[in-house]
């Protein structure tokens, strides 16, 4: 196909658009190739609301941003021809179940990135990125678990560990003064 000097070239779906949704991470990119919007060709999808965007950033959404659980809202006609309905239930269901079978990937791809590429050959592990970071406090993961110890992160201290010893230490000490029995440090031992 070949064009006259001048002429402008539309892609096919340039004035179509989609809904899209999304219950995990906020999506803000610019979009080339989109038309302009509001904010030019950056383009916002919040968590919790359906918005309306140009095809091409629904398109461009739903490739490369999909680990921030964001999906096309399904839309129908209503029967009376006075317009449409958004089906955000069925979005958000599905936002979720996308939301965390991506951040199971994500935290798949990095641990084995980390004992493949990094620990199997003797390297340090570099410090961990942010968006892994949110994945572990989102999710309840623990590098530590993998025996992953990146360069300059401390590794938090246990606190539910600590709580239960407390718990234990007091539990003891009950027990022993119900039984009218002191403790080794009070002098008496066994």
């Amino acid at each position: 196909m070949s064009t006259m000097p001048g002429a402008t070239v539309i892609a096919a779906r340039y004035h179509d658009y989609q809904w899209l949704y999304t219950e995990g991470e906020e999506v803000c990119q610019t979009v080339d190739g989109a038309p302009p919007g509001p904010d030019g060709r950056k383009y916002t999808v919040k968590p919790g609301k359906a918005v309306k965007v140009p095809y091409e950033v629904g398109r461009f959404f739903l490739e490369h941003l999909a680990y921030t659980g964001v999906v096309k809202v399904n839309e129908t006609e209503r029967e009376d021809g006075t317009g449409t309905d958004l089906d955000v239930a069925t979005a958000k269901t599905e936002s979720l179940a996308k939301f965390e079978a991506e951040d199971q990937r994500r935290w798949r791809e990095y641990v084995e990135y980390c004992i493949t590429d990094k620990i199997n050959n003797k390297r340090a592990v570099p410090a961990t990125p942010d968006s892994i970071k949110a994945l572990i406090k989102r999710r309840g993961y623990r590098l530590a678990d993998y025996g992953i110890a990146p360069v300059g992160e401390v590794q938090p201290r246990d606190e539910a560990m600590a709580q239960l010893q407390a718990q234990v230490a007091e539990l003891t000490a009950k027990l022993n003064d119900a039984l009218g029995e002191t403790t080794p440090a009070e002098g008496k031992g066994k």
